[in-house]
């Protein structure tokens, strides 16, 4: 059974050009909606070649226990809610048993001003703003 996914699009969190706006990143990834991650999380082979810069090192608690991990600052679109994230993501490792090559874990500091309604049954989701 898969996770509820949507696409986003990941990149740099460039400033605003001269008339305020900011670009849009270019690279579409699957992501996984987790209710249960506190943080955001970004592959960190995949922010690597976004290069995206480090702004911290933090202690996280997943499955495996604590570690320390990369927190980078990323700029993630979700064009289906209009809506953007330009902010700390925990660098983790999703590439190793990752069949479905989700890149992003949006987790719960991303979601706190939606609204999600999952279906278990079909496995669909309806996520709004």
């Amino acid at each position: 059974m898969n996770g509820p996914t949507i696409e986003v699009f990941v990149g740099r969190a460039n400033p605003p050009d001269e008339s305020g706006q900011f670009t849009q990143p270019e690279q579409a990834t699957p992501a996984l909606i987790d209710t249960g991650a506190t943080d955001s999380c970004i592959d960190e082979d995949f922010a690597k070649t976004l290069g995206l810069p480090i702004i911290d090192v933090r202690t996280v608690g997943g499955v495996a226990g604590k570690k320390q991990h990369n927190v980078y600052l990323a700029h993630v679109w979700v064009p289906n809610l209009n809506t953007q994230n330009r902010g700390p993501f925990v660098g983790v490792n999703l590439g190793g048993t990752n069949i479905l090559k989700q890149m992003v874990i949006v987790g719960r500091d991303f979601l706190f001003n939606s609204v999600l309604i999952y279906n278990g049954v079909t496995g669909d989701i309806t996520l709004s703003r």
